[in-house]
């Protein structure tokens, strides 16, 4: 089972994906509206995946937060309002995870919310 630690700065953007994510039965930690506090949930709670909402308030940006997730603490992140490139980024989640995320968030992995 997943749980989804949610990063994101605008509370109705925050309470739209975990009311999502509980509905179809997924656990969710946060809002974290900062990339300090996100890393201090995911070392307390041991989240299995990460979704990064746009760019969290502090001194990092979202693929230096999800960077530092991986290598701290072994969680992938999901960057749902960042284009991405043709590659995938090595903080991303598997693709069994982004198949059950997107689902959850009726989304295409290239949307944003």
């Amino acid at each position: 089972m997943e749980t989804v630690l949610v990063v994101c700065v605008d509370e109705s953007k925050s309470q739209k994906i975990m009311e999502k994510l509980y509905d179809c039965g997924i656990n969710s930690i946060g809002p974290a509206p900062t990339a300090g506090l996100a890393l201090a949930l995911a070392g307390q709670t041991r989240p299995t995946v990460a979704i990064v909402a746009g760019a969290p308030g502090g001194r990092r940006d979202a693929s230096q937060l999800a960077s530092r997730l991986l290598a701290d603490w072994g969680v992938p992140s999901w960057l749902i309002d960042q284009a991405e490139g043709d590659a995938t980024p090595q903080w991303s989640p598997q693709s069994e995870q982004m198949e059950r995320l997107t689902l959850a968030l009726g989304l295409d992995q290239g949307q944003r919310l």
